[in-house]
């Protein structure tokens, strides 16, 4: 197998009140489907998670993203707050080389958001 792009896909119970979380996050809004919409997409640079209202899978999903440097990391964190989003842990260095915090979605879905502290692979 050789996976070219993964895509999650996150149970909610309000697509809109979703597309404004992510957009509060600088994500866009890719696409939608239905009349009206129950499934759709954002999109950040390459990466993007689909939204299914009221289906596909269970609530309280983990998803990681990973930036590009700790800095980023702290700019999310910024905005995450300014947007009054629901910040679970604040920036933190972690003993496996990884600068982390966690957001968590209006319907449980924790984004863990990290960048490597230095070039290179985690050390753990």
């Amino acid at each position: 197998m050789n996976v070219q792009h993964l895509t999650p896909i996150l149970n909610v119970r309000d697509l809109e009140e979703s597309f404004a979380w992510f957009a509060a996050l600088g994500w866009t809004r890719d696409w939608d489907y239905g009349d009206p919409p129950d499934f759709g997409g954002v999109r950040s640079g390459d990466c993007d998670i689909f939204l299914c209202k009221d289906g596909q899978g269970a609530r309280e999903t983990w998803v990681y993203l990973r930036l590009a440097s700790p800095p980023d990391v702290d700019a999310v964190y910024a905005r995450a707050q300014q947007s009054g989003l629901s910040v679970v842990s604040p920036p933190s260095d972690q003993p496996w080389n990884s600068r982390e915090i966690c957001i968590q979605h209006p319907d449980g879905h924790m984004l863990r958001i990290g960048a490597l502290i230095e070039s290179g692979r985690r050390t753990t």
